[in-house]
This record gives C-alpha cells, sequence and structure tokens, in this order.
C-alpha cells in the first residue's frame, strides 16, 4: 500500500507541475502576442476649451475644438536624454508637450540636442480635425471633441490603444493624455495632463473628464480648463501607490 500512495502521489504531483507549466506557458505566450489594447471614455462637459472666449460674456464662452494626444510611454523610453521631461517627477505639462511634441518627418532617433520628444508614431494617439497624414505625427483615431452639446454625447469612447504588455506594471511606464487648451491669443496652457501610471494598475477599460471650473474660469494659470483620470484602480492599488490625477 505504501508503494501505491507513492505511485499515486507522484503521478498526482507530476499531473500538478504539468498544469502549471502550461498555465505559464499560456501567460507567456500571451505576453508576447506583444501588446494589450485599452479603451478610453472621455466625458466632456456641455462647453469645453472656453479659456479661447474669456473675452466674452459667460453664456457665450461656448468653447472651440479640442485636440487631444493620447502618448504612451515606455520604460525605455526614459532611458533617453531628449525624453525626461516625460518622467512622471519631471510634471510635464500641455505647454511642453505640445512645444516639443514629435512633428511630421521625425523619427525617434533624431541627432542629439534635437529640442523635440522621441517617440515612435505608433505610440501617439490622437483627435483630431487634421485630416491629412503630413499635418501630425501619430495615429489620428477620431476628431476633435466639441463638448457635449455640439457632440450630442457627454461620453466619447475610443478603443484600441495599444500599449507594450511586458511594460504594463512597471512603475516608470505611464499614459499621457494632453488638452491642447489655448487662450485668446492662442497661447497654449500649462494644464496638467491626465495620467495612468502605470497603466498596469486599472482595468482594460479608462475613463477622463474634461471640463471647465466655473468658479476658476478665465482666472488662474489654466483659466478653470481641467483634463483628469476618473478611473478606479485594480485591487492590487496598494502595489502601485496612490493614483495620478
Amino acid at each position: 500500500m505504501k508503494c501505491e500512495r507513492t505511485t499515486r502521489r507522484g503521478v498526482r504531483i507530476r499531473v500538478m507541475r504539468s498544469v502549471c507549466m502550461a498555465g505559464t506557458a499560456l501567460m507567456v505566450l500571451s505576453m508576447a502576442g506583444g501588446c494589450a489594447a485599452r479603451r478610453i471614455t472621455f466625458e466632456q462637459d456641455e462647453h469645453i476649451n472656453t479659456a479661447v472666449h474669456c473675452g466674452r460674456d459667460p453664456q457665450a464662452r461656448t468653447g472651440e475644438p479640442l485636440e487631444l494626444a493620447i502618448v504612451c510611454v515606455y520604460p525605455k523610453d526614459l532611458d533617453i536624454e531628449a525624453n525626461h521631461g516625460l518622467r512622471r517627477e519631471a510634471g510635464v505639462t500641455s505647454q511642453e508637450w505640445f512645444e516639443k511634441r514629435p512633428q511630421p518627418g521625425d523619427s525617434p532617433d533624431l541627432p542629439e540636442g534635437h529640442p523635440r520628444f522621441r517617440l515612435p508614431a505608433s505610440r501617439i494617439y490622437l483627435l483630431t480635425n487634421a485630416e491629412s497624414a503630413s499635418q501630425y505625427y501619430g495615429t489620428r483615431i477620431g476628431p476633435a471633441l466639441n463638448g457635449a452639446k455640439i457632440d450630442g454625447q457627454s461620453k466619447v469612447v475610443q478603443a484600441n490603444i495599444e500599449f507594450d504588455s511586458w511594460s504594463l506594471h512597471d512603475k516608470r511606464a505611464v499614459i499621457y493624455v494632453f488638452a491642447l487648451f489655448k487662450d485668446r491669443n492662442g497661447h497654449v496652457l500649462r494644464a496638467a495632463p491626465a495620467m495612468f501610471d502605470p497603466p498596469g494598475a486599472y482595468e482594460r477599460d479608462i475613463a477622463l473628464k474634461i471640463g471647465v471650473n466655473k468658479e476658476e474660469e478665465c482666472s488662474g494659470a489654466t483659466l478653470g480648463q481641467h483634463i483628469r483620470n476618473i478611473t478606479v484602480r485594480k485591487a492590487h492599488k496598494d502595489m502601485h501607490g496612490p493614483a495620478s490625477q
């Protein structure tokens, strides 16, 4: 009986090991597939990007189309000196992104000393009214937002924002969403972007809010304009720390 129990136990152990190895192999294969797609929901106020109308009466501040850039930054990107400004602790603003964003014709290996950020076009997703690929660097996924009143909906969903599976949970990885808020003179405001850092701390469906703080409209550094992360972190939030806005 002792030998029989040992034999059965050995078989059981071998079976369990096989199952574990198979599970691990499947996980590795799924990750090796490359990217994990995110889906972003943009919740917008009735009117957005209203700082361009700060010379008008409050009821006439209906805003202008708002361009957005969804920028996927991998840890390896931050080892490039020109991209140090994209490190989370650097506090990059929309003004800095739109001033230094890559331009059509750029490549990630620009010469040293060049002032622009260096990222592949495949990791920049744009909501813009520019229709010709010669007018932007990145992937156009939809038109600029106009606010809920003009767009006819308060929530706009964009899917297939790809992010490298191997970098999802790295503490340096981040998805930024920059909004091209402008004042009435056409200057880009120093608004903080919405941040998802690291992206793996969230479910595949993430959300952000774009709006106007009426109490601060046309005053302060951002003239009341804001964009922020409103997504709840997953169960392992303690591992990644508090969410960024």
